[in-house]
C-alpha cells in the first residue's frame, strides 16, 4: 500500500523537466502552425502570379493586334475600305443600296 501512494505522489508532483518538455511541444506546435500559415501564404501569392501572368500574355497579344490595327488606320485605302464594310460610307457618285 505504501508504494501506491508514493507512486501517485509522484505522478502528481511535476519536476522542471517534464515542465519544460510540455513548453518545448507547446513552442513546437507554435512553430509548426506559424509555418504552415507561411506555406499557404506563399502558395497563395504563387497562385496570384500565375493568374496575372496569363493575364499579362492576353494584355500583350490584345496590344499587339491594337498596335497592327493602329498601323493600319494610317493607311487612307484602309480606312476608307473599312468605312464602307462597316458603316455605310459612299464615295461620291455612289448610292447606298441595303438588302432586306
Amino acid at each position: 500500500m505504501a508504494k501506491q501512494t508514493k507512486k501517485k505522489r509522484r505522478r502528481l508532483k511535476r519536476g522542471p523537466r517534464e515542465l519544460i518538455g510540455g513548453c518545448l511541444i507547446v513552442f513546437s506546435v507554435l512553430l509548426l502552425y506559424s509555418f504552415a500559415l507561411r506555406v499557404i501564404g506563399v502558395m497563395q501569392q504563387k497562385q496570384k502570379y500565375e493568374t496575372l501572368l496569363v493575364q499579362q500574355s492576353n494584355l500583350q497579344a490584345e496590344y499587339g493586334a491594337l498596335s497592327e490595327e493602329i498601323n493600319l488606320l494610317e493607311n487612307e485605302d484602309y480606312v476608307s475600305r473599312y468605312a464602307r464594310e462597316n458603316y455605310v460610307f459612299t464615295q461620291e457618285g455612289e448610292l447606298p443600296i441595303t438588302i432586306p
